[in-house]
């Protein structure tokens, strides 16, 4: 089964996380979600648009 692009965004967005060291707790803090919300965009349930992708990735940027 193919994953849809909103799916495929969202395991991106739970990798970077998780390879950057945060748990969602700290990330839907940082973001002012709700922590269910953070975890409906990284299992592909809800869509993200433009402000959200650019959010996570000022969220999850890479220091180095």
């Amino acid at each position: 089964m193919t994953e849809t692009p909103t799916a495929s965004i969202g395991r991106l967005i739970r990798d970077a996380r998780v390879q950057r060291g945060f748990t969602a707790a700290q990330v839907a803090d940082a973001m002012s979600l709700d922590p269910n919300e953070l975890r409906a965009i990284e299992t592909g349930e809800r869509p993200l648009d433009l402000e959200h992708v650019q959010r996570f990735a000022d969220t999850l940027q890479d220091p180095s």
